[in-house]
């Protein structure tokens, strides 16, 4: 019962880690070109 625990844990873990942080990694770069300045208009 404890192991069967520890290893849902463990998967709910790392789908956690394989989902959350490149979302977060990819929307943070998508925000910073976002509301990076536009070159003036000529």
């Amino acid at each position: 019962m404890t192991l069967d625990l520890a290893r849902w844990r463990f998967a709910t873990t790392n789908v956690d880690q394989f989902l959350f942080v490149p979302l977060t990694s990819g929307l943070s770069l998508l925000v910073g070109i976002a509301s990076a300045p536009t070159p003036a208009a000529v």
